[in-house]
């Protein structure tokens, strides 16, 4: 079965959802994505501070994907396949000591309460990864409904809605609040499409792609050669609303 992906171009929420190029800056990120086994849905750069998220022009035939029109700074991109998210996402806090090893675990858990309490429409959500200090955290999380969804003319979808935000988490006294949930990505996922089911791999060579005056060639992009984290530097978690599980 065809994965379906809202039309990001024809759908005014997510023209919504992505910054519009600078017409006065003259940098931005070109690559060429391989293997091309994989099937790539979006390409998206991310300035990881201010949480401006930027869509590239992709082109099926030649697999290269472009962002024209970048205001200066570091870029972190997010690459999407059929069954995949490869990503190089900054979750780390500029400000404060980090976390690091059985406390980064300790924080994840006291966290994941109070994000999985939000927007109760989804009802599996996923911690992808989780980073910050005491007091001020990041996350990458993916959330899903796969209950019954009816659009508002009243016609049934056969498809699970999926979104991916960046999470910005601060904790007051014992409370964590979100004050920032930036949307990444939105779509439709048919059910039993291959896409289903997705595996995430963070790599450090999609991070901190610093962008000047020019447009930055990446070259060829080998999703399959990429460097990855090592296990156990993020911490995650997983949530079932059905089951009522969760877990690192």
């Amino acid at each position: 079965m065809t994965v379906l992906v809202l039309s990001l171009a024809a759908s005014r929420a997510d023209a919504d959802l992505y910054t519009p190029p600078d017409p006065g800056a003259t940098g931005g990120i070109t690559g060429t994505v391989a293997p091309a086994a994989a099937k790539v849905q979006l390409v998206i750069a991310i300035e990881p501070y201010a949480l401006e998220v930027y869509r590239a022009d992709y082109d099926d035939r030649s697999r290269r994907f472009t962002f024209r029109g970048l205001p200066p700074g570091e870029y972190d991109l997010l690459i999407k396949t059929v069954g995949h998210l490869y990503e190089g996402l900054t979750l780390e806090i500029d400000e404060g000591d980090p976390v690091t090893g059985d406390a980064l675990e300790a924080l994840c858990r006291e966290a994941r309460g109070f994000i999985f309490e939000t927007e109760d429409y989804f009802d599996r959500k996923r911690i992808v990864r989780f980073a910050g200090t005491a007091t001020h955290a990041r996350a990458l999380v993916v959330q899903t409904r796969t209950l019954h969804v009816v659009d508002p003319g009243g016609t049934k979808i056969d498809a699970w809605i999926r979104r991916v935000d960046l999470v910005d988490l601060v904790k007051t006294r014992k409370v964590w609040q979100i004050p920032t949930s930036r949307h990444l990505l939105r779509q439709e996922v048919p059910y039993r499409a291959k896409d289903a089911r997705i595996e995430f791999t963070h790599s450090p060579k999609l991070a901190g792609l610093l962008v000047g005056e020019r447009v930055v060639d990446l070259g060829i992009v080998a999703l399959n050669r990429l460097p990855r984290t090592p296990r156990g530097r993020y911490p995650t978690a997983s949530y079932d609303a059905r089951r009522r599980s969760g877990g690192s």
